[in-house]
């Protein structure tokens, strides 16, 4: 029986491959951090193991653009929180990493919007974050912000059309944050 703990599923927009295939990467496996990526499609009802990306991780966060798939932070090979993203190409199966975050983070939630990465929430192995990084996929620039529009605890969202979530607590922040 193989145990999967903390993986993370992400339902792509990537317009190169079927919309409705579900992503999953990760996790704990056997008490290490798991490096398996896989796709299923529901209409064939199948899994397939893709390549697996640089980095095992765990309480990551993943979000699909048009083009590519993205995995941000997380618990990977050291101590301290993964400052890394990979992005992976369906279209030739292969992983490639961008520019790093400024702040290392477990447990974040990401959304992409008008093409845009946002980074939110998590945790840096001290404290609850209570910030925002931007990803500009266009340019590969990061920009950090402070205050975030919804905080995220122990565990991360799942973005539903833009500006919903659902599985995470949320706590308000006073300073609104335009989208």
């Amino acid at each position: 029986m193989l145990l999967l703990i903390g993986s993370c599923i992400c339902k792509t927009a990537v317009r190169r491959i079927v919309p409705c295939d579900l992503f999953s990467l990760g996790g704990m496996i056997n008490g290490s951090q798991g490096n398996s990526f896989e796709v299923y499609n529901p209409i064939t009802d199948k899994w397939k193991f893709l390549s697996p990306p640089v980095i095992p991780r765990s309480r990551h966060t993943m979000v699909s653009t048009e083009t590519h798939i993205y995995v941000i932070g997380g618990e990977g090979h050291g101590f301290e929180p993964e400052i890394s993203m990979e992005r992976y190409d369906p279209a030739v199966d292969l992983w490639s990493f961008v520019l790093p975050m400024n702040c290392g983070k477990v447990g974040a939630c990401a959304v992409e919007l008008k093409g845009k990465i946002y980074v939110m929430g998590g945790n840096n192995g001290y404290t609850t974050l209570r910030q925002c990084e931007i990803y500009d996929v266009e340019t590969h620039q990061w920009t950090l912000t402070k205050g975030n529009p919804i905080l995220f605890f122990r565990r991360p969202a799942q973005p539903l059309r833009h500006r919903k979530f659902q599985n995470a607590p949320t706590l308000p922040i006073a300073s609104k944050w335009p989208l």
